[in-house]
């Protein structure tokens, strides 16, 4: 069984659980037995990180090592886009290799799996991994270009109106205020230290001039 979603906060919440409880009640539908789970907590699958320094990846070597007898072993997720949201042919490629070396995929959605002899019979395998893997990429570029632009426009607002746009900023600052209108104060006696740290500098006095 193959675990993952990208951010620590999903932690906290059910999808973990979720995704295990579903690749189990799929395992018990097909009869296989559970050999173990590969978990990528917290790893984003857009750049591959997963697949280059994530258990994913290190899991994957073993495939392509052939420590696994072809054909006697799945590789489970809930959906394709668990494995990767990179661009679909990069997704398609993978599975691709992964079934060559003997290891069939299966995906809880859809009810799917996936193995060499399927993908070289059967075109429409291939165009479903294509399509699947191309929506997954898709949604994962829109939502970073919706978040990039509205943190643009955010920031362009906050100079106009010279306000903050987060809470968090330098020591000597603090936040006054309540969203979206807050405002940084200087905090004196924090001021004059960042004063005196130049000066020291400047002056070729500071031990870590």
């Amino acid at each position: 069984i193959y675990l993952r979603f990208s951010t620590p906060r999903q932690e906290k919440g059910s999808s973990k659980d979720r995704q295990l409880d579903a690749c189990r009640a799929y395992i018990k539908h097909m009869g296989w037995t559970e050999a173990g789970v590969v978990e990528d907590l917290g790893r984003s699958a857009w750049k591959g990180v997963h697949l280059t320094s994530g258990n994913l990846g290190k899991f994957a070597k073993r495939i392509f090592e052939h420590e696994f007898v072809p054909g006697s072993s799945v590789l489970i997720s809930e959906n394709v886009d668990r494995f990767s949201r990179q661009k679909a042919r990069v997704t398609q490629r993978w599975i691709e290799d992964v079934c060559d070396a003997g290891m069939a995929i299966a995906t809880v959605s859809g009810k799917k799996v996936y193995t060499a002899n399927n993908l070289n019979e059967n075109l429409l395998s291939i165009l479903e991994v294509l399509f699947i893997a191309e929506g997954s990429n898709r949604y994962v570029e829109d939502l970073s270009t919706r978040s990039l632009g509205s943190y643009q426009t955010r920031l362009k607002q906050a100079r106009i109106d010279n306000t903050a746009i987060g809470t968090i900023g330098p020591a000597w600052l603090k936040a006054v205020g309540q969203r979206p209108n807050v405002k940084w104060e200087p905090i004196p006696e924090r001021v004059q230290i960042v004063h005196e740290i130049f000066d020291l500098t400047i002056a070729g006095q500071a031990p870590w001039a």
